[in-house]
């Protein structure tokens, strides 16, 4: 999956410095082999891909270059697709039993999508203020939020590619909120 990913961002970085189509291609046709070693990581860095063209790109993203995103992806994912059709739909079918509460993830109890999901960010949170900030100090927290808008903001303010690089986790840990 790394190494997937490295060529996928290295692809990106050469697309915004010239916009050409054999460029897009190639680094769209990363995403889709991504499918194809980890589809957990692969949807959500799909999305943020997306976004990431269309923040890039601008207006010239729509309507034909994102419509060749969707087609190269689906081009990638069509051996997916057909295990699934010529197995009975077995993935799609425990996709929406696990998204509905019917059946069980990975853990051992019955839960339904939104508990999961709640209890995910939830965990999250409370690791992230325990792990970097000082809980018996009543300013620690502002100090925190206030220190990474600053660094935030400096990330803004520097080149494209830092730019791109800031930008990645927060819309994968967004995208990675919908996953159980």
């Amino acid at each position: 999956t790394l190494p997937v990913m490295t060529v996928f961002l290295y692809g990106f970085f050469l697309w915004m410095e010239k916009q050409t189509l054999k460029r897009f291609l190639f680094t769209v046709s990363c995403l889709g082999v991504l499918y194809h070693f980890e589809i957990a990581f692969a949807l959500p860095l799909t999305i943020a891909a997306f976004l990431l063209f269309v923040a890039v790109a601008g207006k010239k993203f729509f309507p034909r270059r994102a419509l060749l995103f969707a087609v190269v992806i689906v081009v990638w994912l069509s051996p997916l697709i057909l295990f699934d059709v010529r197995h009975n739909f077995i993935t799609s079918t425990s996709l929406v039993r696990l998204v509905s509460g019917k059946t069980q993830g990975l853990g051992d109890t019955f839960e339904p999508f939104l508990k999961i999901n709640r209890d995910h960010l939830y965990r999250f949170e409370t690791l992230l203020w325990s792990s970097f900030v000082d809980q018996k100090q009543p300013v620690s927290r502002p100090l925190t939020i206030g220190f990474a808008a600053i660094i935030i903001w400096f990330l803004w303010k520097g080149n494209k590619q830092l730019r791109v690089i800031s930008t990645i986790p927060p819309l994968l840990y967004g995208a990675y909120m919908l996953y159980p």
